[in-house]
């Protein structure tokens, strides 16, 4: 195992600090707070704070952060200041849908091992941590979850492997899918050493700060104990969600339950499982259904026009959207909500994805009617004709946000389908089990 500061090349703070009953918890923490409506912030003056502009904020917005990471009793000695700071300069802070409140954990000195158990139980918590910093920050376009940015989850399955360089590695490069306003920022690794955390909705109240902080502490106290990552499930299924909460939060646990807690800790044990298995998964998805290599789209795509288009002195041209719906769900393994999404995104008519379709319909020849063809230029979908023409007449291309987020849902529905897969065979061989000890 490699330690993540080593992997980072950030060098753990070893400076000692004092202890406190307020908050128990070691390790250091970095705190950043906007607020907006605090015209001659500037005004004060603090001494574990610094003033930063933030283009985001608006109405004299301004950003709070620690001068530097703190622990142990300076953590509340410093959100008591600067309440303190504000109710004394009658300030009355505004906290808008723009203001936030971000946590950075230091986590130099955990192993690879200790952050992939860490991010597993984040996972697993991600829409009660929501619940609790501020529900309409779910989706937010600065702090996305996990659940809805999903091509983190190869880079996630990486970080035990290969002593964490494979991960460290996917970081530094910025791979795809790694973005500084997820909820949780895996880009503040390199840059800082530590993770941090940005779904709280704006506060200034010490006591409501202090706690989230500590919530987020338990976290990072939980993936440093004894138990080894396949055991989290275990414990989760030995004890019921709810009890699984209470053991990791502790105190805090009270604070943290809702109605549908208990549906939306085991929707973050689903994704936490797409996590620890997506190799697996990819495995078992690629026997099923192999994907076609790179090298092997030219060579599928032409075979596959040469097979269902007329010859080009006809005019005429092989109409994609024509194809069954179902066939071309079945060739590309989505649902049909996924299928509606490709079509209103265009991408349908990508080369690859129609190498795809051809490949499935020469392998399938009996689930495979006759194409339509049209005489001259096939037509777009009605509903995409008004975003093909421009002053200039060329087409406007989707952009890539939509084809970044149709991939997305591609690669969930692709996961949970194969999730569906070995959940059947582990069931069938529990049951092969049962009837052998009976």
């Amino acid at each position: 195992m490699a330690k993540v500061g080593r992997l980072f090349d950030k060098a753990p703070d070893v400076r000692s600090v004092e202890s406190s009953e307020l908050f128990k918890f070691d390790g250091l923490y970095g705190i950043e707070i906007e607020l907006e409506r605090m015209r001659n912030a500037s005004e004060l003056e603090m001494k574990y704070w610094r003033l930063v502009n933030d283009g985001s904020l608006r109405n004299h917005g301004i950003e709070f952060v620690l001068t530097q990471p703190l622990g142990g009793a300076d953590i509340p000695r410093a959100l008591s200041e600067l309440e303190k700071a504000i109710l004394k300069g009658r300030f009355d802070p505004s906290l808008t849908d723009r203001t936030s409140v971000h946590v950075h954990m230091d986590v130099r000195e955990l192993s690879n091992t200790e952050l992939s158990k860490l991010i597993i139980l984040y996972t697993i918590f991600e829409r009660v941590l929501f619940q609790y910093a501020g529900p309409h920050r779910w989706g937010n376009i600065f702090c996305m979850p996990i659940e809805y940015a999903q091509l983190q989850i190869p880079i996630l399955t990486d970080i035990p492997e290969n002593d964490g360089h494979l991960f460290a590695d996917a970081v530094f490069s910025g791979s795809r899918g790694i973005d500084r306003y997820s909820a949780l920022n895996l880009l503040a690794l390199p840059r800082f050493g530590s993770l941090e955390f940005r779904m709280h909705q704006g506060e200034w109240r010490a006591e409501q700060l202090l706690r989230w902080v500590s919530i987020l502490a338990c976290l990072k106290e939980e993936a440093r104990s004894s138990d080894e990552i396949p055991d989290i499930h275990t414990n989760i299924s030995s004890n019921g969600p709810l009890g699984y909460l209470r053991k990791v939060f502790g105190s805090y646990a009270h604070h943290l339950e809702y109605d549908d807690a208990v549906n939306d800790i085991m929707n973050g044990v689903r994704l936490s499982q797409d996590i620890l298995y997506h190799h697996r998964m990819i495995e078992e998805q690629n026997k099923q259904n192999p994907r076609v290599r790179p090298s092997q789209h030219s060579r599928i795509f032409k075979e596959f026009l040469e097979k269902h288009r007329p010859s080009a002195n006809s005019g005429s041209d092989f109409d994609v959207y024509s194809i069954d719906p179902l066939v071309v769900r079945h060739a590309l393994g989505i649902n049909r909500a996924t299928y509606e999404s490709i079509v209103e995104s265009g991408r349908l008519e990508d080369e690859v994805l129609v190498s795809r379709i051809g490949s499935y319909m020469e392998a399938h020849p009996e689930v495979v009617g006759e194409p339509t063809v049209r005489e001259g230029p096939t037509p777009r979908p009605s509903h995409l004709r008004s975003r093909a023409t421009t002053t200039s007449g060329n087409s406007t291309r989707p952009s890539d946000l939509a084809n970044d987020l149709e991939r997305m849902r591609a690669d969930l529905d692709s996961f949970q389908a194969v999730r569906g897969i070995l959940l059947t065979d582990l069931t069938r061989t529990s049951n092969t089990t049962e009837g052998d000890n009976d």
